[in-house]
């Protein structure tokens, strides 16, 4: 057991955060063992004020009767109350579902293990994402899962080679150019000149390669525009079938060398699948496995 320095309320080995008044336990704070943790009025401490966080006035209130006046007491709204992190589930229709504490210092989520599962999501690898505490950062991992974890872009966002972009129902893979891509075999040296059919390789800069479920390499799409629309029934490549996908969904872009990727105001967003690890912002969304998350930051 841990004990708070700010309140004195016993928390758990495991605990990044304080569950009585939300102050931040260190690696240092102190360990209560044998008779403090069954008579805790033992504690030196026992009479510093305790700070006491109420949800609503009726609670702040109760809170406040026949107390200590030198104890302190914060009433908070609701929606405000936010003493750990928080993993908040989003439902098909947008709307929040159920809310995941994060207390621990690594928290896994999975489909069969871990301490956040969901056994019925067969997208999810037995365990699939580890959220943990680095300095004061919340971290997200991906646990050598096979279909990996996506964070949905909030702003123009550089692309890195062999990404791999969500977007409506399509997974597309983007590739820098190579004249390897083109898989047209080398000219034998000779004084005949020979000309292959097709569009001129000098043009093209980048390939998306759209990905089955199967994994299999579907349509290749080459990009020979600094300036690419992508979205369902107009732009430079489009998928007219696509229902989850809005009209010109996102823009690809090419500048001084470098590939961009922008959301163009589209109603499911774009995701772009997360390396290794990530340092996780306030209200960022998360796609793992079928399950979108936003994660909520602690309020210190």
């Amino acid at each position: 057991m841990k004990l708070c320095p700010n309140c004195g309320n016993q928390n758990d080995d495991n605990y990044v955060f304080c569950m009585q008044c939300g102050a931040k336990l260190d690696d240092d704070a102190t360990e209560i063992a044998g008779d403090a943790v069954a008579n805790p009025m033992n504690q030196e401490n026992d009479n510093v004020p305790k700070t006491r966080i109420a949800k609503n006035l009726d609670e702040f209130l109760e809170l406040s009767e026949g107390e200590d006046p030198a104890k302190t007491r914060i009433y908070q709204s609701a929606a405000d109350a936010r003493i750990n992190p928080k993993l908040i589930q989003i439902n098909d229709d947008s709307s929040e579902g159920k809310s995941y504490e994060i207390t621990k210092k690594r928290t896994v989520l999975g489909r069969s293990s871990g301490d956040i599962t969901f056994p019925a999501d067969t997208y999810l690898s037995p365990e699939h994402a580890a959220f943990q505490f680095v300095d004061d950062k919340m971290i997200v991992e991906d646990i050598d899962t096979f279909n990996g974890i996506f964070y949905k872009i909030s702003e123009r966002t550089e692309l890195y080679n062999d990404a791999y972009i969500l977007m409506g129902q399509q997974l597309l893979k983007f590739k820098t150019y190579s004249s390897e891509d083109l898989d047209i075999p080398l000219q034998d040296e000779t004084e005949e000149i020979f000309n292959y059919y097709g569009a001129s390789s000098k043009k093209i800069v980048a390939i998306l390669i759209q990905i089955y479920s199967n994994r299999a390499e579907g349509n290749r799409y080459y990009i020979t525009h600094d300036t690419v629309f992508i979205g369902r029934q107009s732009g430079d490549i489009s998928f007219p079938d696509d229902k989850f996908m809005s009209n010109r969904h996102a823009i690809l872009s090419h500048e001084r060398g470098k590939f961009y990727i922008e959301d163009n105001s589209s109603s499911n967003g774009v995701f772009i699948q997360i390396k290794k690890k990530l340092e996780l912002e306030d209200n960022d969304h998360l796609l793992i496995g079928k399950q979108l998350f936003k994660y909520r930051a602690p309020i210190l």
